[in-house]
């Protein structure tokens, strides 16, 4: 149902994690792990010499086989997944139309970027890219 009412000019939920705040109390080095390998992976999607080994990712997994698509599909992920509050209000007014209740969720209480931030904070962001490759003049994109 959702998806029959999604806005052309969203394509995604902003390509973050989302977990209760239990879980990710009890699970933090887990999540800093997969934190660090999502992004690490993101490096390696991009680098121009692994496009080979991307481009059957795709197809197997999302039976994308043109290069183009799965191109503007990379483009679409920032290379710093800090959490937007702006996408995140926006996906709540689209998910609020079947579920009145989500208009009344406080976003920005639900907001953890410190997994991100630390990554950042240490150069471990700039120097995956780095390590395959990719100009790390990108700002938070």
């Amino acid at each position: 149902m959702l998806l029959r009412d999604y806005p052309a000019d969203i394509t995604s939920y902003d390509g973050v994690l989302v977990a209760r705040p239990e879980f990710v109390a009890a699970n933090a080095d887990m999540i800093e792990n997969v934190t660090t390998a999502l992004i690490e992976a993101l490096a390696f999607a991009l680098a121009e010499q692994n496009r080979p080994e991307v481009m059957r990712a795709f197809k197997s997994a999302l039976n994308i086989t043109e290069a183009t698509t799965a191109a503007q599909n990379l483009r679409e992920l920032r290379r710093k997944p800090y959490p937007r509050l702006d996408t995140l209000k926006r996906m709540q007014r689209i998910m609020g139309t079947h579920d009145r209740r989500v208009l009344d969720v406080a976003l920005e209480r639900l907001i953890d970027d410190r997994f991100v931030r630390a990554l950042d904070d240490t150069g471990a962001i700039d120097k995956f890219y780095g390590h395959y490759g990719i100009n790390t003049d990108f700002g938070l994109r």
